[in-house]
């Protein structure tokens, strides 16, 4: 389960984000919504510090850090903003795994009486 980054067009044209004080990348709006997974020497920190800035200056950007599926820090600024993000701890990521499972089981056993109208066949 890697760190990755999820761009969503605003109003800005660009976003810049640096990892570790390290330049990552340059995100344009026209590539529309964008999910980019961090390289592999970031992928499995514990901690990221993240940096991002808008372009034009002034302009709202939207950028949201996710481990697994789940936003960890939403971006939401109009100049740069920076967050050191803290990915979730083994325990809550066995707590997320173990009500995945109890769902998908759950869906096993409604699935079937949603397809026959919630009728037991008597």
């Amino acid at each position: 389960m890697p760190w990755y980054v999820r761009f969503t067009p605003n109003e800005c044209d660009r976003i810049t984000v640096y990892i570790n004080n390290e330049y990552w990348t340059t995100w344009s709006a026209s590539a529309g919504v964008v999910r980019r997974v961090l390289p592999e020497k970031w992928r499995n920190s514990s901690t990221i510090k993240v940096w991002c800035a808008v372009a034009p200056e002034g302009r709202n950007g939207s950028v949201d850090v996710m481990w697994d599926d789940a936003v960890q820090q939403e971006f939401r600024f109009d100049d740069d903003e920076e967050h050191e993000v803290d990915r979730p701890s083994r325990i809550l990521l066995a707590q997320v795994a173990a009500l995945r499972e109890e769902i998908r089981q759950l869906n096993e056993r409604i699935g079937p009486m949603l397809v026959s109208g919630g009728q037991s066949g008597r």
